[in-house]
């Protein structure tokens, strides 16, 4: 064989080898790194939501008030929806509409 085809397969397998590496070290830092960060905003929007049914739970003194109310429930989730991100805490002067009355949430 001459000395040409040989450092032509030297230069595709090792090409292919840190090919194979580079494709590895990314798996292995999204793996990691990325779905810590994905877990951390979902941790996120799921303690403002917390933070929001446990003021609704004191407000109302349980959950009567999302009982036969689908609107209160989608109001709160939009307030939740309109707060993730920014603060875990409500903006003052956000209002909750809870079928005739309105109450600030």
């Amino acid at each position: 064989m001459k000395l040409k085809y040989k450092l032509f397969i030297a230069l595709v397998s090792s090409s292919c080898l840190i090919l194979l590496l580079v494709v590895g070290v990314m798996q292995f830092s999204i793996r990691n790194n990325f779905i810590g960060f994905l877990n951390e905003v979902e941790f996120r929007k799921q303690t403002g939501m917390i933070d929001l049914l446990m003021d609704s739970y004191t407000r109302h003194s349980g959950w009567d008030i999302f009982k036969g109310n689908p609107r209160a429930w989608h109001d709160l989730l939009g307030l939740a929806r309109s707060v993730q991100g920014v603060t875990g805490m409500i903006p003052p002067g956000h209002f909750l509409f809870l079928g005739d009355n309105r109450a600030v949430v």
